[in-house]
């Protein structure tokens, strides 16, 4: 468990936990009798009595110790709290290695002031007989000086023993900074071969492993990542890494250090790290006007029929490619498309390993959720084997996966990790909707409620950087992360159409690039631009481009919804296209099996008339601009437009509805549904839902005044100014209007019912509501209320005495077909409780597919 800031070990007081990891928590303290920040690091408990564990905490607290050098990172003091000891070191300010190369390639010069920087921190270690034997780019650390640090000597990072199925481990995607397990002491990716081998290892292999990193800092990717754990080690025996610079930009000794220190045999490599730090400061950059021998990078021999295959597919390429290049002269030419999947269900959410070719992704079926991983160059799919209900949200670097446990009704769940080699979910923080990895997996960006149950976005956790606001149905989600670490992208929804796509630093500054109706995105891989689907009318999408200037481009047009899933390092997306259809149906007197009065196909539910005989309801995709209302009766005849905006309430009499309008003012207008022209209400409060009372001849709204509270307010509807009917409540307190229109329920507060006067006075408080249930209508007594659980199918109507708190069934609705369909959408009751309308999407198709790079 964390220590709360303010706690004080020794003479350190802690003032915030900067991280965590397999052997204990870093945080930020201070050291009162020098006034100086240090970092303080504090072995778990369970460490702590881990013989092994304490062994090597105690041992990187030593082999620190005893080094005193400017590129490695320096240990003040040694302490004990409660049995568990604490190494406090120097605080550094910047980034790791990792997050400065955010995936791309650096550029030579800063290649190889990097290079002779760790060699001379590597040199004075090993001149103290100190190997290090976990280099990689996460454990060397820039400061916001430049000065390169050595972090973590003495392998401080641990892993679980190797698990008992351990053949199956290693056939499983797995991720390049990902550490193995067991007697293997490493990070896979950057172990030598002596060390893959379980072989005797000595400063040689520290070597093995700088020259990884020297690979990775040219080519921008590791020199022997593979999709599986038995793969890379196979890789690291056995195989030459490609050219890590076919561009021919480094010079001649800087490339020669690179190939020695990857030589299989150790006797090949620079026998010390003083011969490699003497190379490398004898290395020279190219001038501009200069030019230099190339030295023969050295593959492996290929196979003559993989020669044969590779120059058939060149050959296709290259008609294909001019076949594009045509295209090109006029405008972008659209991406090919792959199917991923075949299996019948709902894509919840899918993301891309690191690797590029592994997916994740969260299949809905008629009631079950799961989890599966698959290939782009294979067929099918494996269950992980994650609990019932668990969604996928993003994959790290390392291979962690960033999990959503249970989620509720409003998509809000525990977010947990759990390695995507196997292994049980660790739970880490409730009430997340989204959340996104850091470029180098050490941190995670969050959307998750907040205390006043409005959405907030945290990068790291714990930091909050935007916060919505007050306005229902206003949501985040997309939580993406940019590469370089340093944004993260979010969509907000302030309703149908009513989308904008924003990125916010770590400060907390935000930047609007695109407003209207956008639904999913992905950051382009050098972090300049993002991709995202917009939908601008009828049934087309659109994939495009926005750069952090706000220039957008059309990339590709699609008939059906699309949306972005992932990208991998190349630039391919990960889609899934979903094919949805929205129906409402009618049941009455007239029609008890159900009527459908479905008009396009997204028709939405807004409201009934009294007497159940008009549907007021909404089509936002109907075309293009802003989507309209329409009303229409129960006989099955046209729908009559009303006019444009998103429908909220129907009059009793079925004579007026109110509008509310989806441009970024939210204005709220009374429709006549015959003849006379529109008006506006409430022109002072930024309104976001609405609904009549008083018979009519007033409307309660909902929305933000000019004092910036949310509250309900009480509108004449032949205009005048409006008047505050409650102090500051949620947006989600919606209120259900008693027939006649003298009274008003109100649920400010999960599990309770509070019971007004049309005047505001406070009659009575109600309680006995439970999870995912909602008020929907008075009784016509006026002696109960109906409660709605939209949760799942069939939906349940119970029926809640006001003076006795009992409760009773009163009915369960849904489609008869329930095949693609998990909830209801909207239901709503008319006032005389004789007719029911109820809303639901069935989703038909839903599949992956992966795009070509995109330009």
């Amino acid at each position: 468990m964390s220590l709360p800031p303010g706690s004080r070990l020794g003479p350190y007081e802690l003032v915030a936990l900067l991280g965590a990891g397999g052997m204990g928590e870093v945080y930020r303290a201070l050291d009162p009798r020098l006034g100086r920040d240090v970092a303080l690091k504090v072995l778990h408990a369970s460490g702590a009595s881990d013989p092994q564990q304490l062994r090597r905490f105690e041992q990187e607290a030593r082999a620190v110790a005893a080094l005193n050098h400017p590129n490695i990172l320096q240990v003040y003091d040694t302490g004990l709290h409660e049995d568990a000891p604490y190494i406090v070191m120097e605080l550094l300010e910047g980034s790791n290695l990792r997050e400065r190369m955010g995936g791309q390639p650096l550029p030579p010069r800063r290649v190889l002031d990097i290079a002779i920087q760790a060699a001379r921190g590597l040199a004075a270690a090993h001149d103290k007989k100190i190997i290090h034997r976990d280099l990689k780019p996460e454990n060397l650390f820039i400061t916001t000086e430049g000065l390169v640090k050595i972090l973590d000597f003495g392998l401080a990072k641990l892993a679980p023993a190797l698990p008992q199925d351990a053949e199956k481990t290693l056939a499983q995607p797995f991720a390049a900074g990902a550490t193995l397990a067991g007697t293997l002491l490493g990070t896979t990716g950057y172990m030598s071969p002596e060390q893959v081998n379980g072989s005797e290892v000595d400063a040689r292999s520290d070597l093995f492993a700088f020259g990884a990193i020297l690979y990775e800092l040219v080519a921008g990717r590791p020199p022997f990542q593979r999709p599986t754990l038995v793969e890379t080690l196979h890789a690291i025996l056995k195989e030459e890494p490609p050219d890590p610079d076919p561009a021919g930009r480094l010079p001649p000794a800087l490339a020669r250090a690179l190939h020695r220190c990857l030589e299989k045999d150790p006797r090949r490599r620079f026998q010390t790290a003083a011969d490699l730090l003497f190379h490398l400061e004898g290395a020279t950059l190219p001038q501009s006007t200069q030019t230099h021998l190339r030295l023969p990078w050295r593959p492996r021999p290929v196979p003559r029929w993989l020669r044969l295959a590779a120059a058939t597919a060149g050959l296709a390429a290259l008609a294909a490619g001019a076949f594009l290049l045509g295209r090109r002269a006029s405008a972008p030419a659209p991406p090919g498309y792959h199917r991923l999947t075949y299996r019948k269900g709902v894509i919840r959410s899918a993301r891309f390993s690191a690797d590029g070719q592994t997916y994740v992704y969260s299949l809905h079926t008629t009631g079950r959720t799961q989890v599966l991983a698959g290939r782009t160059d294979g067929v099918g799919a494996r269950s992980l084997g994650l609990p019932e209900g668990t969604e996928i949200l993003a994959i790290s670097r390392h291979g962690d996966m960033a999990l959503l446990l249970r989620p509720d009704p409003s998509d809000a769940g525990t977010l947990a990790i759990a390695p995507l080699s196997g292994g049980a979910p660790r739970e880490r923080l409730a009430q997340v909707y989204e959340a996104d990895w850091s470029p180098d997996g050490q941190h995670l960006a969050v959307i998750r409620k907040g205390a006043d149950s409005h959405y907030v976005v945290e990068y790291p956790i714990g930091h909050p950087v935007y916060h919505g606001p007050p306005v229902t149905p206003t949501l985040l989600d997309n939580v993406r992360v940019s590469p370089r670490g340093d944004r993260v992208a979010f969509l907000e929804h302030l309703g149908i159409g009513r989308e904008s796509l924003s990125v916010v630093d770590r400060a907390g500054r935000r930047t609007v690039l695109v407003e209207g109706a956008c639904e999913t995105l992905a950051w382009a891989p050098d972090g300049k631009r993002l991709f995202f689907t917009f939908q601008p009318g009828g049934d087309r999408h659109e994939i495009r481009s926005v750069t952090l200037a706000g220039r957008q481009q059309v990339v590709a047009t699609v008939l059906g919804r699309v949306r972005i899933r992932d990208i991998t390092p190349s630039g391919r997306l990960l889609l899934d296209q979903t094919l949805n259809r929205t129906s409402m149906v009618l049941q009455g007197p007239r029609s008890p099996a159900g009527q459908d009065l479905s008009w396009l196909n997204t028709s939405y539910l807004a409201d009934l008339s009294a007497d159940g005989a008009q549907v007021l309801f909404g089509e936002p995709q109907e075309g293009p601009g802003p989507g309209g209302a329409y009303l229409r009766r129960r006989d099955g005849g046209d729908a009559v437009r009303l006019g444009d905006g998103d429908p909220l309430s129907l009059a009793p009499d079925g004579s007026a509805a109110l509008i509310l309008s989806v441009d970024a003012r939210k204005a709220l207008s009374l429709f006549p549904t015959g003849q006379g022209a529109p008006r506006v209400l409430c022109p002072t409060v930024r309104a976001d839902w609405a609904v009549f009372a008083a018979g009519g001849s007033q409307v309660l709204v909902g929305g933000i005044g000019p004092d910036g509270e949310f509250r309900v307010w009480l509108q004449p509807a032949a205009g005048g100014a409006p008047t505050p009917w409650t102090a500051a409540v949620p947006p989600e307190a919606f209120p259900v209007v008693a027939p006649g229109g003298a009274q008003v329920a109100l649920a400010p507060v999960r599990g309770r019912v509070e019971i007004y006067t049309l005047e505001g006075r406070l009659l009575r408080t109600v309680r006995g509501l439970r999870e995912g249930e909602i008020p929907v209508q008075w009784e016509p007594s006026g002696q109960a209320l109906l409660l709605a659980d939209l949760t799942g199918l069939p939906a349940r109507l119970t029926r809640l005495d006001l003076a006795t708190g009992a409760r009773r069934p009163w009915r369960e609705v849904g489609p008869p077909d329930r095949d693609g369909v998990d909830r209801l959408r909207a239901l709503v009751v008319s006032a005389d409780g004789r007719t029911l309308a109820y809303a639901y999407t069935r989703t038909l198709a839903s599949d992956l597919y992966v795009t070509d790079p995109l330009p």
